[in-house]
């Protein structure tokens, strides 16, 4: 997580240096930097908003960090805010990436830079980079992960992130068009969990009530940001009932695949073992 937040600085950084934000040389003038992250309730972004504050002490900048709120309608009106108060730059981690496009537009047209990070902002605004994760590969190692795990067959239950973010939408892309070529793997059941460890927890347990054990293959984690195991030990449990209740040795690892955050239970591929 340390090394992820190293980059994404870095990589705001060099954005700052490239608008010309960021003097390389001389008395730095006091620019304006206007921030906005779609929920900084999300454990994960205290990593974030720590480097931007760092940053932004640093290299003698305004940081005006604002909180989305986790609503879509909330975050536009702080962009909007942003652009009548006329900041020189603005960095934006959006929640739903299609709501911000207008008002990312807005930006443009008042000549304001903007800089989307870890969420990307949707098609038709201009943005001078992104600086984040490949997303769309994430879902399909995903997807090679679970082959690995559970062989060319079998059912498997998706747990996702807020719905309308870009790591969702291309996560579960790229999941999906890595599974294409193995037709015997089916999705039976996408549950969003917001991001959110309690909401994974409850949605793990769910699935595990409405299907018997022995007829979920893998559950696929694509978040929660820095989860508690809790959904994962749970899951782990069920696979395992599922060779006892046949008087089968338990296998060493459990078929599940998990996002980033998800501890270490998806640090390595886990060994092929269906139930």
């Amino acid at each position: 997580m340390k090394g992820l937040r190293r980059v994404l600085i870095a990589g705001l950084l060099a954005s700052l240096f490239l608008v010309g934000i960021i003097p390389t040389s001389g008395a730095a003038p006091l620019f304006t930097v206007g921030a906005t992250i779609w929920d900084m309730s999300v454990p994960f972004y205290a990593n974030f908003i720590k480097g931007l504050n760092d940053g932004a002490s640093k290299y003698g900048l305004k940081l005006l960090l604002r909180d989305g709120q986790g609503d879509p309608n909330t975050q536009v009106a702080v962009v909007r805010q942003f652009i009548a108060e006329k900041v020189d730059l603005i960095v934006i981690v959006p929640g739903d990436a299609q709501a911000v496009v207008p008002v990312v537009k807005q930006a443009n047209a008042a000549g304001i830079p903007v800089i989307a990070a870890n969420n990307r902002v949707g098609e038709g605004a201009t943005v001078v980079t992104f600086v984040g994760a490949d997303d769309h590969y994430f879902g399909m190692q995903q997807g090679k992960l679970l082959v690995e795990a559970i062989g060319t067959s079998g059912q498997v239950a998706l747990l996702m992130g807020e719905l309308g973010t870009s790591p969702q939408i291309l996560r579960r892309k790229g999941l999906e068009e890595y599974l294409k070529a193995y037709p015997g793997i089916k999705i039976v059941s996408a549950i969003s969990e917001g991001w959110d460890s309690a909401r994974a927890l409850a949605a793990t347990q769910d699935l595990l009530s409405r299907y018997p054990v022995g007829q979920l293959s893998a559950i696929v984690c694509q978040g929660p940001r820095r989860a508690s195991p809790k959904p994962l030990i749970v899951a782990i449990c069920y696979f395992i009932r599922a060779y006892v209740d046949r008087g089968e040795a338990a296998p060493s690892e459990p078929a599940l695949s998990g996002g980033r955050g998800s501890d270490r239970a998806s640090s390595a591929p886990p060994r092929r073992w269906r139930p």
